[in-house]
């Protein structure tokens, strides 16, 4: 979903944030978590990944806090639902496609879902990591009970079942994937995870009520 993020240019232009300087920070922050987990963000290593000061660091993002937020956001952002996809002319196939985005079948891994499960295992541990991190989510809640709710309208998934403990099962499964790549990452390969993944969402979305 990232691409490897270029080192934001130098400004002379005083203080103030920058949208650009912005994300390259968020994909850097991306990177070093990837690699080390999140002890492994500081304000001095993001500054010293992106070639400034702390303090520039700091004008963009004023707490730690606000970095964890805003790479929930960017991961969560590309692996979500945009609001036209659920409407989708196949409910089911698009649910599917959508929710994939969050397993771990891509090769090379993607650094956003490594980032994301280490702000998911932080955020057991950090209730106000949770709050925080939650409100995102809800934000694109009801885009996936549409497009549940209008599978059930196609027959595609039985109509008795509720919409919302589905989505949590969904939901889930998948960080379930990203556990086990993520600890076992030799065994859990791409293909092996995309065919389990496969079948067990497959299975899920065919239970009766």
């Amino acid at each position: 979903m990232s691409s490897t993020p270029t080192t934001p240019e130098k400004s002379t232009a005083g203080n103030g944030t920058s949208p650009k300087r912005r994300e390259v920070m968020i994909g850097l922050a991306i990177d070093l978590i990837a690699r080390g987990g999140l002890t492994a963000l500081t304000y001095r290593s993001l500054a010293t990944a992106a070639e400034v000061s702390v303090g520039t660091v700091q004008q963009e993002f004023p707490t730690r806090m606000n970095i964890l937020e805003a790479i929930f956001e960017r991961s969560w952002k590309n692996a979500g639902m945009r609001p036209e996809e659920a409407e989708a002319d196949e409910p089911l196939a698009k649910l599917f496609e959508v929710c994939s985005r969050a397993a771990p079948i891509s090769d090379p891994p993607d650094p956003d879902l490594r980032a994301y499960f280490e702000l998911l295992t932080e955020m057991t541990r950090d209730p106000e990591l949770k709050r925080s991190l939650s409100r995102v989510e809800e934000g694109e809640y009801p885009l996936y009970i549409r497009l549940i709710e209008r599978a059930q309208e196609a027959r595609e998934i039985d109509p008795g079942l509720s919409p919302d403990l589905l989505l949590s099962q969904i939901w889930a499964l998948s960080d379930g994937f990203c556990l086990a790549a993520y600890l076992d990452p030799e065994t859990s390969t791409p293909q092996s995870v995309r065919e389990a993944w496969t079948k067990a969402f497959d299975s899920l979305v065919a239970q009766k009520a």
